[in-house]
């Protein structure tokens, strides 16, 4: 059975698991996140300092932060003027950052949009996320902010963070800062898998490494934002299976990555090639309209990221 635990608890288990006695990458950590993904984490009385690297833009919130992104803040209105029917996420999202302590930018930014953009088009089923027992499953989130969003629109989601053990660790770090007092939880088997119903915690991690529990998982709503692009194409594929297994009758995923991704290794990630079937209930399916440029404080204030990236949203068959 799941059984709650306290924000320490998880954090010095993962601690432990993956910088203590780290001895090499896990299998399912690709050659993008082996070059790149260089954290550093220690434990000094009884708090950890954290340094990450490749998941995500964020900066300290102090009066220079502040004013260096001004030109950014400046774009970032523009952007969120050209979708008038999802600007009510902004207050949530830029309050979200500052609990976090970190600047509220771009990167933030279009993770709150894909949140609205999926409230949206979830239309009539929007109403389980709204209940208690909904459930969502937030695979590679950056700092756990995509997950307290979720948590500050539907108040009694539950949230299943899905994360490379070593990057793990920042999302709860990072949920803490914004949601100290929930009860958390962490998967190790499947006997916690089966009993999750049973708990009452608001944030539950999982460790990438494990990423076959999801199949035991009964799991409403699947959110990846940009990471799937940066896995092995036989992993990626592997948790489109996992989740068309898992226990819920109404499955939805919102997938947005690049369209082709070539890896350090050589290996080309290719988006149509991530597992979908001709049976799936395609709700939405284009070129990411804020996800193509992103803004810099230098002329000419955009810049193009190295591919075009496609957002999906689906009901999985």
């Amino acid at each position: 059975m799941t059984t709650t635990s306290s924000y320490k608890h998880v954090m010095r288990q993962l601690y432990e698991s993956h910088y203590v006695n780290h001895s090499g990458y896990s299998a399912v950590t690709s050659s993008h996140w082996q070059e790149i993904g260089d954290h550093k984490a220690s434990l000094i009385d009884e708090s950890f300092e954290l340094k990450g690297a490749g998941f995500g833009h964020r900066l300290k919130r102090d009066w220079l932060r502040q004013c260096y992104s001004i030109p950014e803040k400046i774009m970032m209105r523009w952007m969120l003027s050209q979708y008038p029917d999802l600007k009510w996420i902004y207050s949530l999202a830029k309050e979200v950052a500052v609990k976090q302590g970190t600047v509220f930018g771009y990167d933030c930014l279009r993770q709150a949009l894909s949140l609205a953009i999926i409230v949206r088009n979830m239309s009539n089923d929007v109403g389980v996320l709204k209940s208690k027992g909904g459930r969502v499953c937030i695979i590679g989130d950056g700092y756990g902010y995509l997950a307290c969003l979720f948590r500050k629109v539907f108040s009694t989601v539950q949230i299943i963070e899905v994360n490379l053990g070593r990057t793990l660790l920042f999302d709860a770090e990072y949920i803490q800062k914004v949601y100290p007092n929930e009860e958390v939880a962490i998967l190790q088997s499947q006997s916690d898998c089966n009993g999750i119903n049973e708990t009452d915690a608001a944030f539950v991690f999982l460790e990438a490494e494990k990423y076959e529990l999801i199949e035991y998982l009964p799991v409403d709503l699947f959110v990846n934002v940009a990471s799937m692009q940066e896995m092995n194409i036989s992993v990626v594929q592997n948790y489109l299976q996992y989740m068309r297994n898992s226990q819920s009758d109404k499955k939805f995923f919102y997938c947005c990555n690049r369209l082709e991704k070539l890896l350090p290794d050589g290996e080309v990630i290719r988006f149509s090639e991530y597992g979908w079937r001709d049976e799936d209930m395609v709700m939405l399916d284009e070129l990411c309209p804020w996800y193509q440029k992103f803004p810099v404080p230098y002329p000419p204030f955009w810049k193009s990221f190295d591919g075009p990236i496609q957002h999906r949203f689906l009901r999985m068959k």
